[in-house]
Formats: structure tokens, sequence, C-alpha cells
């Protein structure tokens, strides 16, 4: 019996009570008690396939010669010595690598550590973050390489939410990061993260935390690079 993929509960049949000239071959339900779902391919000797419930007659295309949409019919298989066939294995299923998950965690803070988490423990769209004490696994975040030493981050929470500087217009001292949905054509969800500082693509800021002295709560913001207070972030992975 030849199952269908998408349905396995579905067979290839001969349509009808009688095989002929011409029937169709079609998908129906599987059926234990008949032959007309039933084949035998006559592999390495002639590759027809043959139906069981009569032998005599082989699966085939219904025009002189295979054409797309051709209907697929059963044909005497002394009349169709040229159509053959191979069975092809699908390609195997390729498994899916395991995102890494990360804390974004502040490199030098003084008694305390702090990560990067959404305000509230919420992730909505234009939600601010804020420094938070890296207690909670579910304010972790993923990293996409989109290419040219370019990262966007996503939000364990939902994936489809992202890192995100400010709400719109041009970045500036003292914008605040917040969640947005994810675009890949949204430069000012583009990123440049070397393990220390992370960086907006576009120009020269860098996210910090907006106090100098560094406390829970504080506002997540853009700040020149040059000039600004915070220490770097690293990843801090979890199981």
């Amino acid at each position: 019996m030849i199952h269908s993929k998408r349905n396995h509960n579905m067979c290839l049949t001969a349509r009808g009570e009688s095989l002929g000239n011409r029937t169709l071959i079609e998908f129906a339900r599987c059926r234990k008690d008949t032959g007309f779902n039933t084949f035998f391919w006559d592999e390495g000797k002639t590759d027809q396939l043959q139906i069981q419930e009569e032998l005599g007659f082989c699966v085939t295309n219904e025009g002189a010669k295979p054409r797309k949409r051709d209907k697929i019919v059963a044909k005497e298989c002394e009349d169709r010595k040229d159509m053959r066939w191979t069975l092809t294995p699908p390609p195997p299923e390729e498994e899916e690598e395991e995102e890494y998950v990360f804390k974004i965690r502040g490199d030098g803070f003084k008694g305390f550590d702090g990560c990067i988490e959404p305000q509230g423990n919420e992730v909505k769209t234009g939600n601010g973050l804020i420094l938070g004490n890296c207690t909670n696994d579910d304010n972790s975040w993923t990293e996409e390489d989109i290419g040219y030493s370019t990262v966007m981050f996503h939000t364990r929470r939902d994936p489809d939410m992202c890192l995100h500087a400010g709400m719109r217009g041009q970045p500036k001292d003292g914008r605040h990061m917040r969640t947005i949905p994810c675009d890949k054509h949204n430069r000012l969800q583009h990123f440049e993260w070397d393990g220390d500082d992370i960086k907006i693509k576009c120009c020269d800021f860098c996210v910090v935390q907006q106090s100098p002295k560094a406390e829970i709560g504080d506002t997540i913001i853009l700040k020149n690079c040059t000039s600004r207070d915070g220490e770097g972030w690293s990843y801090d992975g979890i199981d």
C-alpha cells in the first residue's frame, strides 16, 4: 500500500469496482479488504507499478507522453512499457539546533548582580527595560545573527518581541530601550555585541543603565559610547 505522507490514512487507489484502461488512480481511505489499493513494484526489471487486483494493469499517466497536470490512470502494462517508476525516499529531516538562551548580565556592578529585563516582567509593545536582579530565567534572551556583524535580541517570553532603541526617530542620548515586535528591516533593532559593549549598529550609542551608580530598577537607555558610565554586558547562559 502507498500511503500519503500528509495523511497516513489515505492510500493510492484505483477508483471503482473493476479495472480497465484509463481507470482513474486517486487517493482514498486505506482499506485492507481490496486489491485496488495494493501495488506490486517490479523493481530492477520493468520498474512498473502494477495493481495487485489485476497485475496486467499498471499505473501510468493519461497522455501518450508525460505532461504536467496529466491524470494518473491504469492502463494495460504491455501498452506502457516506457512508464517506469523509482522510489525516492524523502531527505532526512534536519535537527534544529537548540537556541542558546542567556541573560544579559552587567559586568562590574558592585555588591549585586544586574541583568537587562522587561519592566514588570511583562513583554509587550513599547514596554521599557530595566536593570533587574537576574533571578527570573524567563527574563532571558536569544540572539539572532542577521549578518554583517549584526545581531537582534529576542525575548524568551515572546520570541516575536525584540530589543529596540526607543519607539521611533533617530537614536540619541537618553533614549529608552524597549520591547517592540521584531523586524529585520528596522535598524533600531540592529546591534553589535562583542561580549562586552552592546552598541546600536547605526551609530556610536551603547546600551547602559541610566544611573551611574547602578541600582536595581534603573531604566535601560542609550548613551554615547565614549561618555557612558555603565559597565559592559556579558552572556550568562541558562539551562
